[in-house]
């Protein structure tokens, strides 16, 4: 099936149950229109959706479900304003987004929820060729949701992911070719495992007062973070004291700071900041309040 829509091609509220399965929606040139939008506690279940020339392609509001298989989503970059989402949750419930493509955007996925509870699960999910965010994540003062991206790719944007709040789970997700950074990360939690940060201006970068997990001892992170081209990792502590990000068991560029030949740290060991030069990591703090263990 394919629907044209001129301003909006779907809308379900209060308890409607949405299924959609093997459907094209295409925008009118210039329209800049909806796909599917979500409100009350609507529910949608779609599989082989194809998305063509829409501002936003999926809005889930209120308390609505949503959940995207073998989708492929396609933005529009000149559709207003420039921080538009392809994919738009503000939702307090659900999203899942497997298997999927998301590109060509201002903003792949952009995730504020207006209450507590939201699951953001993107799995095995390419989201490119945003001319902003790959991901953009918030949380109001106070509220704290569950973010995990798993496999698949953050590529080619203007920065890969900016979270803000969120407790963020990634794993296995490759990161490379953003503009900007690869993952930002201010006041949640992050914790990263089997990723590979590459070709980014920065591979990740940390503004935070609590413990940041990029690999521990027990734990170790297996992260690629290399050839980016400012730093691979930058630590910016908010803490008064105490704040330390772990790094512990990944692959750094060789012999910079300390990294043997294939870009390991073979021992663990705490550095405390400032440190200012050095390409594989930096820590900006007032001098003994923060540390990063490699």
């Amino acid at each position: 099936m394919k629907i044209r829509a001129s301003n909006l091609a779907v809308q379900a509220e209060t308890d409607a149950r949405l299924t959609v399965d093997n459907v094209e929606v295409v925008g009118a040139t210039g329209a800049c229109a909806s796909g599917v939008v979500l409100k009350g506690m609507a529910e949608l279940d779609a599989r082989v959706l194809v998305t063509r020339g829409l501002g936003t392609a999926v809005s889930a509001q209120d308390l609505s479900t949503v959940r995207l298989t073998a989708t492929n989503i396609m933005g529009d970059r000149a559709c207003p304003p420039t921080n538009r989402p392809v994919v738009a949750v503000e939702t307090s419930k659900m999203l899942s987004i497997s298997d999927s493509m998301i590109s060509t955007g201002n903003v792949g996925l952009a995730v504020t929820p207006r209450g507590d509870g939201l699951v953001v699960s993107v799995k095995d999910t390419v989201i490119r060729d945003m001319a902003r965010d790959g991901i953009v994540a918030s949380a109001a003062p106070g509220r704290r949701y569950g973010l995990s991206v798993v496999g698949g790719q953050l590529s080619d944007n203007g920065s890969g992911a900016e979270l803000f709040g969120p407790s963020t789970l990634m794993d296995g997700v490759s990161i490379t070719r953003n503009q900007t950074v690869g993952v930002y990360s201010q006041d949640g939690g992050l914790t990263m495992r089997n990723c590979v940060v590459v070709d980014n201006a920065t591979g990740v970068d940390v503004l935070s007062s609590v413990t940041v997990d990029l690999g521990t001892v027990a734990s170790p992170g297996k992260n690629t973070l290399r050839n980016n081209s400012s730093r691979n990792v930058l630590y910016e502590s908010a803490a008064t004291a105490g704040g330390q990000l772990d790094a512990v068991g990944n692959l750094w560029n060789p012999s910079v700071q300390g990294a043997d030949a294939e870009g390991k740290y073979p021992a663990p060991a705490v550095v405390t900041g400032s440190v200012t030069v050095g390409q594989n990591y930096g820590i900006l703090c007032d001098p003994g309040q923060c540390s990063l263990r490699r």
